[in-house]
């Protein structure tokens, strides 16, 4: 949200400040169950034409672009990512692993 901000300091954007920060907060399964550091962002909704203009210009491409980087490279730097242990995979063996465990109790 800062870094949209600074890029468009004449737009207004929605905001969630229910945990403290701008940014409104879901529980994307894409964040919440992959195995890599990962970031999920966005740019503005074209539901008016002049947003659509805006995203669609080289101005407004690069601005956001940018605004995009620099959160990236925030993130980076102040090392905001959580390591997430990978499910194991299910193979026929491990399923019969369990199999055998859960009749043998």
């Amino acid at each position: 949200m800062d870094s949209m901000e600074e890029q468009f300091p004449n737009k207004i954007a929605r905001t969630d400040l229910t945990d403290g920060d701008k940014d409104k907060e879901a529980n994307f399964y894409v964040l919440k169950k992959t195995s890599c550091p990962a970031i999920l962002t966005e740019s503005f909704f074209m539901d008016r034409r002049e947003d659509a203009e805006l995203m669609l210009s080289y101005e407004g491409t690069n601005k956001i672009v940018n605004a995009h980087f620099n959160t990236i490279l925030k993130a980076l730097e102040e090392d905001v990512f959580t390591v997430v242990r990978a499910p194991k995979a299910v193979t026929p063996e491990s399923k019969k692993r369990r199999a055998k465990k859960r009749k043998n109790g």
